[in-house]
C-alpha cells in the first residue's frame, strides 16, 4: 500500500524530482482542495517526451493530471493529492452513455446531444450536480494520470508530423500507443491508488470515454484497465458472501 503524506507519495517507484528539481507543480495559490476522490482518469500529454510534457504540467494554473508515466514507465507525481487537478474538462452523461438514464431525465439528455457540441456545457452542468456514482467523475473528485504520448496525423504514406495539414479536410490526430512499459507502470500506480484512496475500477477511465476530447487520446490504456476491472470483479466474486 501507497504512504500518502501531505498529499505526497511516499514509495520508492514514485519520483518527486525531475532532472534534479521538484516534479511537483508549487503554484497552488487559488486551486481548490480534493475533498473527496471517487475516480481515476487517463490521459495522454499530446507532447513527445517527459520534460516538454513538465515544462507545461509545472506552470502556473497548468491544465495537468496527479501523476506523468514516461514512456520509459517512470513515474513522476506532478501535483500534490491535497489539490484538484485541471484534467477533465466537460463530461458526457454517463446514463446516456451506458443507457441507464432514468425516464424522467433521459428526454432532456436526449434533446440536448441531438447537437451534443453545442450543448456540452448545459450537459456537464447536469451532470456535475448528480452523485458520483451516478455520474463521470469531474476535477473535483478525481485522480489524473498523464502517459507521455504524441498524437500525428496520416495520410496515404503514413505518419506526417504533428502540424501537416494533410489535405483540405484536416483529419483527426491519432495518438500513438501507450509503450508496454507505461501500461505496466498504469496499472501498478491504478492498482495501488484505487486500494488506497478506495476507488473502485468501475470508475477508472480513459479521459476521451468521459470528455469531450480527441477519441483516441489514451485508448491503448483501456486493455489495462479492463483487466484491473476484471481482477477486481474475480476477488470479489470468490471472496463470497460476508459470513
Amino acid at each position: 500500500m501507497m504512504i500518502i503524506k501531505n498529499g505526497t507519495v511516499q514509495n520508492p517507484y514514485v519520483e518527486l524530482k525531475f532532472n534534479g528539481k521538484s516534479s511537483l507543480n508549487e503554484h497552488t495559490e487559488g486551486r481548490k482542495k480534493m475533498t473527496a476522490v471517487n475516480g481515476i482518469v487517463v490521459h495522454q500529454t499530446y507532447s513527445p517526451d517527459a520534460a516538454s510534457a513538465m515544462n507545461s504540467m509545472l506552470q502556473k494554473g497548468a491544465n495537468s493530471g496527479h501523476f506523468l508515466i514516461d514512456l520509459d514507465g517512470k513515474i513522476y507525481q506532478t501535483l500534490s493529492l491535497d489539490y484538484q487537478a485541471n484534467h477533465v474538462g466537460r463530461i458526457h452523461s454517463r446514463c446516456i452513455r451506458e443507457m441507464s438514464c432514468t425516464p424522467s431525465e433521459l428526454p432532456e439528455l436526449e434533446r440536448l446531444y441531438k447537437n451534443s457540441a453545442a450543448n456540452a456545457s448545459r450537459i456537464h452542468q447536469i451532470e456535475q450536480k448528480k452523485p458520483h456514482s451516478d455520474r463521470y467523475s469531474t476535477n473535483a473528485d478525481s485522480i489524473g494520470i498523464e502517459c507521455v504520448g504524441m498524437a500525428y496525423r496520416y495520410d496515404k504514406y503514413g505518419k506526417l508530423s504533428p502540424d501537416q495539414k494533410d489535405g483540405p479536410g484536416k483529419k483527426e490526430k491519432i495518438y500513438d500507443d501507450l509503450t508496454d512499459a507505461q501500461k505496466q507502470s498504469l496499472k501498478w500506480l491504478t492498482k495501488e491508488l484505487s486500494s488506497t484512496l478506495n476507488v473502485e475500477m468501475s470508475n477508472v477511465f480513459v479521459h476521451s470515454d468521459i470528455a469531450w476530447k480527441n477519441p483516441t487520446e489514451a485508448i491503448s490504456a483501456k486493455d489495462t484497465i479492463q483487466e484491473l476491472q476484471k481482477e477486481e470483479a474475480e476477488n470479489t466474486a470468490n471472496s463470497g458472501p460476508a459470513m
